[in-house]
């Protein structure tokens, strides 16, 4: 074995024990801890930047240079936000981390299998964005998941309301009687004001770290109820009544638009499984298109040209309502 061998089996392998730790400590941990919620609430009271966590002893940066480097910079903040909504429980290095030895383990790999070092580096370049696609992808996924279950909320938050239940114990009610991911916002909101942050500052804060239209309009009713006075058993009726009709219309414009998704998802997967067939049937047929530099390059294009369609496709089938 070479010396170049053991160089790119001993990258690949340190790449594989990040990713495996990612996976691990992602999937491993469910709620935060007491000093965990008690950190980020003393941040948000001090003002202090919140991409800048306190560690302690037992809780160490896996890639300290890199979070130095990264500490305080815009993408941080965008990049903090977006694990947040995600629930992943990774730092925005560790995340980054992950994302360049995914892009260093497809360049090296695919490199060795195919002796090119373009496609390496394109392979490459995909691989450091797959994890960026996963974030994305777990993110709606959640946020999904949470404005499914608000309708719910609200009735079950005026429901206890009007049994003479204070906000924060009808909260507390949600966080025991529903399932996550809204009994985890709904926890999360109580402990931030048993620890002395206002309502007003753990409502606002919790509609923006999950992005939800939805969470905003509840939030806003809180403030003003709480500024104004008035029902908020009724308001928060009112807010129902609106989050329906709108679930309404949303599934009647995606029984409309179904066509269009179905048509790129059979354009998308039409290449590919004709690629396969043929193979089955004339293998001769396709090798020459692997092993010609040429076909290799008109293989990537039609990728390139394939994805950009989808996503075409799929905005134009895609309304905000």
């Amino acid at each position: 074995m070479s010396i170049l061998q053991i160089v790119v089996i001993a990258f690949m392998a340190c790449a594989a024990i990040f990713l495996i730790y990612a996976i691990i400590k992602t999937y491993g941990r469910g709620e935060q801890s007491v000093q965990q919620r008690f950190r980020q609430v003393r941040a948000t009271m001090l003002g202090a930047p919140s991409e800048q966590p306190i560690t302690t002893s037992r809780e160490r940066e896996l890639f300290p240079t890199l979070s130095r480097l990264m500490s305080g910079t815009e993408y941080t903040k965008r990049l903090l936000n977006d694990i947040a909504r995600a629930d992943w429980h990774l730092k925005p290095s560790e995340f980054v981390g992950i994302s360049l030895a995914a892009m260093g383990v497809g360049a090296v790999l695919f490199t060795l299998i195919t002796h090119n070092l373009l496609l390496g580096i394109v392979i490459g370049l995909i691989c450091y964005y797959i994890p960026k696609v996963l974030l994305k992808s777990a993110t709606a996924r959640r946020k999904a998941a949470l404005e499914s279950q608000i309708n719910d909320m609200i009735m079950l938050v005026s429901s206890a309301l009007r049994t003479g239940y204070s906000f924060l114990k009808a909260l507390q009610v949600v966080s025991k009687e529903m399932a996550p991911p809204i009994s985890g916002v709904c926890k999360g909101i109580v402990e931030e004001c048993q620890l002395g942050v206002p309502l007003e500052d753990a409502m606002v804060r919790t509609s923006q770290q999950t992005g939800s239209y939805d969470m905003d309009l509840i939030a806003t009713a809180v403030i003003i109820q709480t500024q104004v006075g008035g029902s908020l058993a009724e308001i928060l009726d009112s807010i129902g009544e609106t989050i329906r009709e709108r679930i309404q219309i949303q599934s009647e414009v995606s029984a409309l638009t179904a066509e269009g998704r179905i048509t790129g998802i059979v354009l998308v997967l039409l290449s590919p499984i004709l690629a396969l067939a043929l193979s089955v049937i004339n293998p001769g047929y396709m090798t020459e298109l692997i092993r010609d530099p040429l076909g290799i390059k008109l293989i990537i294009g039609a990728v390139v040209l394939q994805i950009i369609g989808y996503f075409t496709i799929r905005k134009m089938s895609t309304l905000d309502i």
